[in-house]
This record gives structure tokens, C-alpha cells and sequence, in this order.
């Protein structure tokens, strides 16, 4: 896997998190399939302004995979706050 934290210095650096929100629903979702750059992923999830759902899927993943059950909570009432989901839509 390349090192995600070079493609997000280069986003930051063009300021492409503000043009085009893609960029950063793909970086997390990138950042997530590794679970030694979940802490990445998750702070970028915090700071992306429109988040997309595989966004959320990605990271609810990746808490499964690494059992990290509370955060996973987090990810279920942040979606049903913010995308008026349960998991069970996702």
C-alpha cells in the first residue's frame, strides 16, 4: 500500500479537500483499509465537510475488523444523525 500521508500532503497542498470532495471521501476510505492508519482515517473523517455513505461504510469496516466496538457506536449515531440511517440501511 503507498503511503496514504503523501497523497494527503498533496491534496492539502492544493487545496483539493475545498475543490472537489471526492478526494477526501476516497483518501479515507483508503486510510481505513489499514488498520495502522485508522487514527488517519478517522481524523480525516472528522474534518471532511460532505461526507459520502461508502465513506461511512469504510470506516464502520474497518472498526469491525479491528474490534474497536466503541467507535464503531460513534460511526452508527454520526450516519443516523447525519444521513437519518441505521446500520442496517448501510
Amino acid at each position: 500500500m503507498c503511503d496514504c500521508r503523501q497523497i494527503h500532503a498533496q491534496a492539502l497542498k492544493l487545496n483539493a479537500f475545498e475543490e472537489n470532495g471526492w478526494i477526501g471521501n476516497k483518501l479515507a476510505m483508503l486510510y481505513s483499509k489499514n488498520k495502522e492508519f485508522l487514527d488517519y482515517a478517522r481524523k480525516l473523517f472528522n474534518d471532511i465537510p460532505k461526507r459520502k455513505i461508502p465513506v461511512y461504510t469504510s470506516l464502520i469496516s474497518a472498526y469491525c475488523r479491528s474490534e474497536q466496538w466503541e467507535l464503531l457506536g460513534f460511526c452508527e449515531r454520526e450516519v443516523s444523525m447525519s444521513k437519518g440511517l441505521s446500520l442496517i440501511h448501510i
